[in-house]
């Protein structure tokens, strides 16, 4: 699939498990694709970069910042407008994982602080979910050796 025909609805990433909705811009087919593939790094900070909106819009003090997770975005349309809910789970004192969703966020308005990177952090994600499907670009689960004159093995 090329990329441009690419549009995510869901990822999410749990465990062993990486989920991802998603549609082609050429037909109206919504296809669902499970790995137990590691996703790499990048996908996961791409992720990442969510922690700091989910925070402000559930008023998490600092010290508690640091016990939550993100697990995956739902991007939806609602009048022609890109929506965002962030999906994520956060450790409680007792060491249950709680699951806190934000509400759907606009990418065209600023309610929150947060909001100002919304578009470009969803992209990022989109692109990471786009590269783990069609490009297999997942960890690397194997580390090259080298021999002791500097080549790989």
């Amino acid at each position: 699939m090329k990329k441009e025909l690419f549009r995510l609805k869901k990822v999410k990433v749990e465990k062993n498990l990486v989920t991802i909705n998603y549609k082609s811009n050429s037909s109206d087919k919504e296809y669902t694709e499970k790995s137990k593939i590691q996703p790499h790094p990048d996908f996961i900070n791409a992720l990442k970069k969510f922690g700091p909106l989910v925070a402000e819009v559930f008023d998490m003090p600092e010290e508690n910042k640091d016990k939550l997770t993100i697990n995956g975005i739902v991007i939806s349309e609602k009048n022609d407008s890109e929506q965002v809910m962030v999906l994520s789970t956060f450790e409680t004192m007792s060491g249950a994982k709680v699951a806190i969703n934000t509400p759907n966020i606009s990418m065209e308005t600023d309610h929150w602080a947060g909001q100002g990177t919304l578009g470009e952090d969803s992209d990022g994600v989109v692109d990471e979910c786009y590269q783990y499907l069609f490009k297999n670009k997942a960890a690397q689960l194997v580390i090259p050796m080298e021999e002791d004159n500097g080549e790989q093995l």
